[in-house]
């Protein structure tokens, strides 16, 4: 979606332009903050927004209902009525559905549905960066090399249905991925957080696994060949 279109207004389009017995719309946009390091230096940051449509068809075939689906990234106004043709080309093709049912109405629309994307920005790492910087100081003095990203993310989904509905929601992921190596890369150990935030995932926690996994790995057993 363009920045002058809305999720809302491709929703809409694509139920104007359903000519079958029903259509499901559901437009996607996907924000996300993302810091990268390497070698206890940050390399990379950003922030990302992908948006993407789905167009469910149900089209009355052979005296039954049958469904298609077609989904397609950055959708624009222009291109959503090609989507709900293919969609129900999708359906004829398909044949009739043995679990077709009709579509619920009277869903009360979401108090928030006019309400733009929610979008991630750098300041979902107000806690996490300054715990990079302690983590990075102790790791040089150690001989200890860090590797990794810490990325949050919002997923705003709205669903707009031929009967009626419009709901919206918004679902939020924060995400610690670390790998440390160290004594010349000879030993690598790995730690992961997740949570609805980066705010409150366990950084300092994360670095003590990781250097706990390093010394376990200190400890050599030489094995001879055998059944």
């Amino acid at each position: 979606m363009s920045t002058q279109t809305t999720p809302q207004e491709i929703v809409e389009r694509a139920l104007a332009s359903s000519t079958s017995l029903g259509c499901i719309v559901i437009a996607r946009s996907r924000s996300v903050a993302n810091l990268r390091w390497a070698r206890n230096t940050l390399t990379t940051n950003g922030e990302t927004v992908a948006d993407s449509v789905s167009v469910i068809a149900l089209v009355a075939v052979d005296g039954g209902v049958a469904a298609g689906s077609v989904t397609a990234s950055a959708p624009t106004l222009d291109s959503v009525a090609d989507l709900v043709r293919a969609a129900e080309a999708a359906a004829v093709q398909a044949g009739p559905a043995e679990d077709a049912a009709d579509l619920a109405d009277g869903i009360a629309a979401s108090p928030d549905w006019s309400a733009p994307p929610a979008v991630s920005t750098s300041a979902s790492f107000t806690e996490v960066a300054p715990a990079l910087g302690e983590v990075f100081g102790a790791a040089r003095a150690d001989g200890i090399e860090h590797f990794g990203y810490a990325e949050e993310s919002a997923v705003t989904t709205y669903l707009g249905t031929s009967t009626g509905t419009r709901l919206r929601f918004t679902g939020t992921e924060g995400r610690l991925e670390l790998t440390a190596k160290s004594h010349e890369r000879s030993r690598s150990a790995w730690a992961g957080r997740a949570g609805r935030a980066l705010a409150g995932l366990d950084l300092r926690g994360a670095d003590a696994e990781l250097r706990r996994g390093l010394e376990w790995q200190g400890r050599r057993l030489d094995v001879a060949p055998g059944r």
